[in-house]
């Protein structure tokens, strides 16, 4: 194996439930892309932490001050839920029965 592909498993491995086959099997389908897709992956892994931030309300993730929650009018302006981390917020939304604001309380870097 090569010292890239051990270095990506490394990186992969370190992600939550990622365990070292699992990190494994990741790094092998990535060599399986289209060598365009992988410059877009590398691209956007570069700009990720350049270009998320807090919002300065809910403290979501965002690209901007406020995150599209927050300046969505036809959120319900009166209901805030509080959820300990992003990922919660994440599996709130998906439901699609909430429509009010949140307020996260912690971010895991």
């Amino acid at each position: 194996m090569t010292n890239s592909i051990k270095k990506l498993i490394h990186y992969l491995n370190k992600m939550p439930g990622i365990g070292p086959r699992q990190a494994a099997r990741l790094a092998m389908a990535l060599l399986e892309w289209p060598e365009n897709e992988l410059n877009s992956f590398a691209q956007t892994l570069v700009e990720l932490r350049h270009q998320t931030q807090l919002c300065s309300q809910c403290f979501n993730l965002t690209e901007n001050d406020k995150c599209s929650i927050c300046t969505n009018p036809k959120r319900e302006q009166n209901r805030i839920a509080v959820v300990e981390k992003v990922i919660d917020l994440v599996s709130i939304e998906k439901t699609g029965d909430y429509n009010g604001l949140y307020h996260v309380l912690w971010y895991d870097a």
